[in-house]
């Protein structure tokens, strides 16, 4: 069995009959003739064999493209399908006869360069016919004629039967799509939105993007795969229809993850594990917040050190702390203000005498909830952030237990 067979036998094959009407970049419609359209999903690969017109032999050669699938590995092909070997091949074009070579290159915009692009530029320009021939190795020519051979009604092609973005192909095409997106008039919140939904569903962000008012690089190209997925052309700019759909996803906030951790063992809404070799912690996520806006979840956090002695620990009561320094005052446990001491960006529990005071700790073991309120940084308006005391006090104890630090329990007493 050949590597051609093989492929054919794993991919999904669509072939088309006859005539068809593409929506052409910066065109109402194109007529594009026949073609066979191979989407390999192994090799994250898609391949048109472009139907000619005409053919001397059933095995003339047939023009054949390319396209990656991958957005991390784009790429475009043009080059002949054919059923016999061929000693040597040509095009002909706007009476120019050529040889035919192939071409490889990155994207849409480096196949305008080629030898080949320039001679189906010219046929069609020219409104002649498009030819390939070959020799085989017996002697014999076979050609192939495609009349009205459209460039763009190629990338159309492209773009519904690969879901590939040609649009950069064409300045006419990406200005008419940019116009249309400026169109929908999203406000500020709206993209950011649409931004952290594409984070999460197309690139699995744990971390939020650097923030900005408008669509980076990077939202453009997962904007192109998000339309991908969604069975539309793999356009760089956003349609209403794509637009809506991203606006009615919901975002749900990233939850930090420490269950690949060391020793990671849960008690209720809070978690212990080994953070480094000499470093245990335990943490709990934000259970609610409002006035606010979060990619990820907030965590309260507490650790101690194997190599440290005593009840020494360290607190991270808000990390990371999205108010304003200082505008944070107290630490609210159900109802009951704790007083707390902030250090840069870092909440811990505030002083008694010259240590940390065991309130909130000692608070945490018999509540049910710890609040923060305080002006936040991105909005200058008031919001409140909340985490469950549930499981605090089990969880505690087990931290003194798997960096053997029972001495911290004082805390709790």
């Amino acid at each position: 069995m050949t590597g051609l067979t093989k492929q054919i036998m794993r991919a999904v094959t669509i072939a088309a009959i006859g005539w068809v009407s593409l929506a052409a970049p910066g065109m109402a419609q194109t007529r594009f003739p026949a073609n066979e359209a191979t989407k390999d999903t192994k090799t994250k690969s898609c391949t048109l064999i472009l139907v000619p017109s005409v053919s001397t032999e059933s095995t003339a050669p047939r023009l054949k493209l390319g396209a990656s699938l991958d957005p991390k590995r784009e790429k475009l092909t043009l080059s002949i399908d054919t059923r016999k070997p061929l000693v040597s091949s040509e095009m002909v074009a706007a009476n120019q006869r050529v040889p035919f070579t192939g071409e490889s290159v990155a994207n849409a915009r480096g196949l305008a360069k080629t030898q080949i692009w320039a001679a189906i530029s010219a046929s069609h320009k020219a409104q002649e016919p498009f030819f390939l021939t070959g020799k085989t190795t017996s002697g014999e020519y076979a050609s192939s004629r495609y009349d009205d051979l459209d460039p763009k009604g190629i990338i159309a092609l492209l773009e519904a039967q690969c879901g590939y973005d040609g649009s950069d192909m064409f300045p006419e095409s990406v200005a008419s799509l940019a116009k249309k997106e400026n169109a929908l008039r999203l406000n500020e919140n709206q993209v950011r939105h649409i931004r952290w939904v594409l984070a999460r569903t197309i690139n699995n962000a744990v971390r939020e993007p650097r923030k900005s008012k408008t669509f980076t690089a990077d939202d453009r190209n997962s904007i192109a795969q998000y339309a991908r997925r969604k069975g539309k052309p793999a356009r760089k700019y956003l349609s209403r229809d794509l637009a809506n759909m991203l606006l009615k996803t919901k975002f749900t906030p990233v939850t930090p993850d420490h269950t690949s951790s060391r020793n990671y063992k849960r008690s209720g809404q809070w978690a212990t594990y080994r953070a480094t070799s000499d470093t245990c912690a335990l943490t709990t996520p934000a259970k609610t917040w409002s006035g606010m806006n979060l990619f990820r979840s907030p965590e309260m956090k507490l650790s101690v050190k194997t190599t440290d002695s005593g009840a020494r620990m360290y607190f991270d009561l808000l990390t990371p702390n999205p108010f304003v320094p200082n505008s944070v005052r107290f630490a609210v446990v159900d109802g009951r203000r704790y007083p707390i001491e902030v250090r840069g960006r870092t909440i811990v529990p505030g002083p008694d005498g010259k240590y940390m005071s065991t309130a909130i700790a000692r608070a945490l073991k018999r509540g049910r909830e710890i609040s923060f309120n305080g002006t936040v940084e991105a909005t200058r308006r008031n919001g409140t952030i909340s985490f469950s005391a549930s499981g605090f006090s089990s969880g505690f104890n087990r931290l003194g237990v798997i960096c053997g630090r029972r001495d911290i329990k004082r805390w709790l007493q």
